[in-house]
């Protein structure tokens, strides 16, 4: 399996986002990591899935439902 780590920053983002969701609704917070471990895993699974960051060995892949 190759290597897998989440930026720094891009997690800081994350966390943020988390809270934000959470001020609103716990069980839309509780979707939103949910929706964010099924992206992670179909990263893992598929490489190259997503978009290749310009300048970067990095990959974007969004959170399905979520902006």
């Amino acid at each position: 399996m190759l290597p897998f780590r989440i930026d720094e920053q891009a997690l800081f983002e994350l966390l943020e986002a988390k809270e934000f969701y959470a001020l609103g609704n716990a069980e839309r917070a509780t979707l939103f990591m949910d929706r964010v471990d099924a992206a992670i895993a179909l990263t893992r699974d598929f490489p190259e899935s997503g978009t290749l960051i310009p300048d970067s060995v990095g990959r974007w892949v969004p959170v399905r439902g979520f902006p």
